[in-house]
């Protein structure tokens, strides 16, 4: 078997990155993919500190990162939120319901719903969708961008089942509250059990939630061991949250509480 140098190996490297051969490679390959092979050697940390931000650009939107970029990929419902027309008003319709519409964020060229009108305090009656067969999606991913920080907000429902009056039982639900709320203020929360179970809010820093910036809202759902984790904009905010792991999912609800409330809903990576 004949050596090959380790000087001969990197300098076919350099070629490579150098007539634009490897870039090309990593445009084809999944998120995943590429931070693996990226962290192969030296030579390649240094192409993807370069190149890796305008490859993601390309791809999805500049400033993202690789993991987000990797959970979006891997997330069951990335498609879901291009546009209303695979989502239901309701289900509780017997009262004034929020309004879906696209629209647009600043700065962000991606696809949009966004949610107003509606009840005071009157339950589910936003939007919800349903897929044919059960799954146990690994990663749930959206982007949420608020309009009113005063109102509660931004509620997003992962089901396995649908009643008049809204989705139950909760694999878990996502949501902002606002300055309505007794406790917890403008801040994100999170609950896998309503009602009976804890109320995981994150008591971020002060303005540190604003109006009119999309969030990256990245959930992933360990089955086997029954725990989840709560990413925002790629950063673990929460940690080992016990869920109902012998739920199996059918639905996703969108909504809001407040009738004045807006806010955007967005798949993540646009």
């Amino acid at each position: 078997m004949e050596d090959h140098p380790r000087g001969t190996n990197n300098r076919t490297l350099d070629g490579l990155i150098e007539h634009g051969l490897l870039e090309r490679v990593c445009e084809m390959l999944p998120a995943l993919e590429v931070g693996r092979a990226t962290s192969a050697c030296r030579n390649m940390q240094a192409f993807a500190k370069e190149v890796l931000p305008l490859v993601l650009a390309a791809r999805y939107r500049p400033g993202l990162r690789l993991q987000t970029a990797s959970a979006s990929e891997a997330a069951t419902f990335f498609d879901w939120m291009r546009d209303t027309h695979q989502w239901h008003s309701g289900p509780n319709t017997s009262k004034p319901f929020n309004v879906a519409k696209p629209g647009c964020v600043a700065g962000d060229d991606g696809a949009w719903i966004f949610l107003e009108a509606g009840t005071d305090w009157l339950g589910f009656q936003g939007l919800y969708c349903n897929f044919s067969s059960p799954r146990k999606p690994r990663w749930v991913s959206f982007r949420l961008c608020l309009q009113t920080l005063e109102f509660s907000c931004g509620f997003f429902a992962l089901s396995a089942d649908r009643r008049t009056w809204g989705l139950q039982p909760l694999v878990f639900i996502f949501n902002y509250r606002g300055d309505d709320m007794q406790t917890g203020k403008r801040c994100f929360a999170l609950q896998t059990q309503p009602v009976t179970g804890d109320l995981h809010v994150l008591q971020l820093e002060k303005e540190q939630i604003l109006a009119g910036v999309p969030y990256e809202v990245s959930v992933h759902l360990d089955w086997d061991c029954g725990l989840l984790e709560l990413f925002i904009d790629g950063a673990c905010v929460l940690r080992e949250i016990p869920f109902q792991a012998d739920l199996e999912p059918r639905y996703i609800g969108l909504y809001n509480w407040r009738s004045r409330a807006a806010c955007g809903f967005s798949e993540p990576g646009t």
